[in-house]
């Protein structure tokens, strides 16, 4: 009977070993599908990623290639926790965003600051909305005014020329170095005019053609994280 016990005991603690083991290792191996370290040199991604066992989007099914020109700002937006993608396996970098994204977006960017006040102005902006704090945010930085005085319009789709003025004015709202523009649909009157300018100027976009911006069109998720990519390494 001592000798049974003894056998059962060298089992269960050999089991209890080898169930710790592989519980160890998998708790040390990242998520794919979760944002990877945010602590890495600020020009990280400048260099070209291939995409293979370090690339931090490599989980997503749907991830640009290595030459595709979303590729490295999907990357730095992982890592930068601005964005985890919709799902376990997907990115969707050609689903339009919302203003409520937007706008999250550009504040995690910004390093998620806490706003200075608790209360928001506009009445569609939910007190328990992820977004609330990003939104009010915005309003106290003078990125936003809202659709209007009491409403944000957080559901409605962002356009293109939404987006590059709200960066435009997290920046200070520079004034561009030449009003010149090529393109054709771009009025002199545009409120986006000069954020355009500034965009073009600091390489944040090139357009949808080498004479069109699509001021209206909706600003897909590649097309966001690539803006707030490209103007972070403006500065």
């Amino acid at each position: 009977m001592k000798r049974t016990i003894q056998i059962l005991l060298a089992l269960a603690i050999f089991v209890f070993i080898i169930v710790f083991s592989a519980f160890s290792a998998n708790a040390a191996s990242p998520d794919p599908a979760a944002p990877q370290d945010s602590e890495l040199p600020p020009d990280i991604f400048d260099e070209h990623c291939d995409g293979g066992a370090s690339c931090p989007g490599r989980a997503f099914l749907d991830m640009p290639p290595a030459e595709h020109w979303a590729h490295l700002p999907i990357d730095w937006a992982l890592t930068r926790h601005i964005t985890a993608g919709t799902g376990p396996s997907s990115f969707s970098p050609e689903l339009g965003c919302t203003r409520a994204q937007a706008v999250t977006f550009l504040w995690r960017a910004a390093g998620s600051p806490t706003p200075q006040s608790g209360s928001c102005p506009f009445l569609d902006v939910p007190a328990d909305a992820y977004y609330r704090s990003a939104v009010i945010w915005a309003k106290e930085q003078g990125i936003t005014s809202g659709s209007s005085e009491v409403s944000f319009s957080p559901d409605a789709v962002c356009q293109r020329a939404q987006i590059i003025t709200f960066l435009w004015r997290a920046k200070g709202s520079p004034i561009p170095e030449s009003d010149s523009l090529p393109f054709r649909d771009v009025s002199e009157s545009a409120y986006y005019r000069d954020a355009v300018a500034w965009a073009i100027q600091h390489h944040v976009t090139t357009g949808t053609s080498s004479v069109s911006f699509s001021p209206g069109a909706t600003c897909t998720r590649a097309q966001i994280v690539t803006f707030l990519y490209q103007a972070n390494r403006a500065g």
